[in-house]
């Protein structure tokens, strides 16, 4: 894999570390310890100096209890608790927030997006500000597709934001991270908030063919009506806020299939996608 050049040090300082992996759980003990130790190998591979950061999510299992174990064998795994649920768009704020690293990746705790497909999205991450990976192959139920189609239709409609997966993993860089911060909504569509208001100040976005795996353990709960209609509320309510921040023309041209030698200079404020001009 491809490494991360090694950031500098300051004597008598803590050290800033090159890559943060982040990590939402509620109730992923079927798959929580593969994740993390899969994330581990990986970080240690692509960066000298790294993180990884799990937000447990109030999970009713065991979730919590495997995170401690793992938190006492990897000095890099840091583990916040909450006390109750709060919700995939609170804890993804959170990591969001709380992340240190000068790039940031997130991928989830179900292990369905694993921590080896950084290796792709790294080198799009030297020509962008944030990689998208793009689901290809979506191995969900054909009604969470459905949701899922008709939420990027809506973000397209009301924001004329391209982003064909929005609320997929992503690879951050810190500048990013720091320009958009803090993000206001508590739903899922806080991934949605964090890409238009990155290409509204001009940031670069890429996208990139990911492997989406079948779920082994357990059940999402983003296709519950009581989510939906809370993500349904937030891009209604932040529509004003972020269409009056919008910032020039929306660019597109390249959603990344290869290796970062196919891809074109970048454009300031815009989604690259394969075949268009």
């Amino acid at each position: 894999m491809e490494s991360l050049e090694p950031g500098t040090e300051t004597a008598g300082a803590q050290l800033t570390p090159d890559l943060s992996i982040i990590v939402p759980a509620y109730n992923d003990a079927g798959s929580i310890e593969a994740v993390v130790r899969e994330a581990s190998y990986v970080a240690s591979q692509a960066a000298p100096r790294h993180e990884i950061l799990v937000v447990n999510d109030g999970s009713r299992d065991s979730t919590g209890e495997i995170l401690d174990k793992l938190s006492r064998e990897f000095d890099a795994l840091r583990v916040i608790h909450h006390k109750v649920n709060r919700g995939f768009g609170y804890t993804m704020r959170e990591l969001y927030h709380s992340a240190a690293g000068k790039l940031v990746f997130s991928i989830p705790g179900d292990g369905q997006i694993r921590a080896a497909q950084l290796e792709r999205m790294l080198p799009a991450a030297e020509l962008a500000d944030l990689v998208v990976g793009w689901r290809e192959i979506r191995n969900d139920a054909g009604r969470r597709k459905r949701q899922s189609y008709v939420y990027n239709f809506l973000i397209r409609t009301l924001y004329g934001v391209t982003i064909g997966d929005v609320n997929s993993v992503k690879l951050i860089h810190r500048r990013l991270l720091d320009a958009v911060v803090p993000l206001q909504t508590e739903s899922p569509f806080i991934d949605a908030e964090l890409c238009i208001r990155a290409l509204r100040r001009g940031f670069l976005i890429r996208g990139v063919v990911i492997e989406h795996m079948p779920r082994q353990y357990g059940t999402g709960s983003g296709g519950k009506w009581g989510i939906i209609w809370a993500t349904i509320k937030d891009m209604l309510l932040m529509w004003p806020a972020l269409r009056s921040t919008r910032e020039g023309p929306w660019a597109r041209s390249h959603l990344q299939r290869g290796s970062a030698g196919d891809l074109e200079p970048p454009v300031s404020g815009s989604w690259k996608r394969d075949g268009e001009p």
